[in-house]
């Protein structure tokens, strides 16, 4: 069950590939900040979860090469544009959150229906491989 779940969130982050920009910025041109309210359902989403690096799941990152940390250790309240924070990609006109890669995040907890990160609309590529979100009853549609 968990294989085909990763497989997926995989599939689906692939199909929904477009440009994006990393959280490292480019002097080139001049981005705008994160919304605020986009920088709040972001972390009214991290405070759905709880941090686990005592379960399998990191195991399972580290056999297939990949670094397991809690990615949402970054992101605070005040301080910085959460289009700086880690695994956070954004469009760098708009300053719109087009991007997640939580892979290997630690995250362990049930993805509500109504949570924060349904109010994304900009959301084009969302990676939640690797992490421990049972019993959270997720859909899978081709």
């Amino acid at each position: 069950m968990i294989c085909m779940l990763w497989l997926y969130l995989c599939l689906l982050s692939l199909s929904l590939r477009s440009p994006l920009t990393t959280s490292s910025p480019s002097p080139t041109y001049s981005a705008h900040l994160c919304h605020e309210d986009k920088r709040f359902a972001m972390l009214e989403f991290k405070n759905s979860f709880a941090i686990d690096d005592s379960s399998i799941i990191p195991q399972l990152c580290a056999f297939t090469g990949q670094v397991p940390y809690a990615k949402t250790s970054s992101w605070k309240i005040a301080g910085r544009d959460c289009c700086q924070w880690d695994v956070v990609m954004c469009n760098p006109l708009m300053g719109h959150v087009v991007g997640l890669d939580h892979s290997c995040g630690e995250l362990q907890g049930t993805i509500p229906t109504n949570s924060a990160l349904f109010t994304l609309r900009h959301l084009r590529s969302l990676n939640l491989a690797f992490n421990d979100f049972f019993p959270s009853r997720i859909l899978l549609r081709a």
